[in-house]
């Protein structure tokens, strides 16, 4: 009869510590999301701010190349490209 309650008292004792746990289980998961928005919005604002300045850095050094005279290589072969296609499109 002993080992009946010490049973059914280490029951209770498990079941209080379950619940313990699925309370901290469910913080922590609160927990976890709030980080996940806050990394998001971070992320979005990082990018927004080096695209900023990536922006700027690229005009800067199109307006030297522009000065200096210098074309660009990736516009000479975007229109050797294009011209390469006007010129296999005429040939159909």
């Amino acid at each position: 009869m002993s080992q009946n309650n010490e049973l059914k008292q280490e029951k209770i004792r498990l079941q209080k510590e379950v619940g313990t746990l699925n309370t901290e289980i469910s913080s922590l998961q609160a927990h976890i999301r709030d980080l996940q928005v806050n990394i998001k919005v971070l992320y979005q604002q990082t990018k927004k701010v080096f695209k900023e300045q990536f922006k700027a850095f690229r005009g800067l050094i199109k307006n030297e190349l522009d000065n200096k005279g210098v074309q660009n290589q990736f516009e000479r072969e975007h229109k050797r490209e294009i011209s390469r296609h006007r010129d296999f499109d005429r040939e159909r």
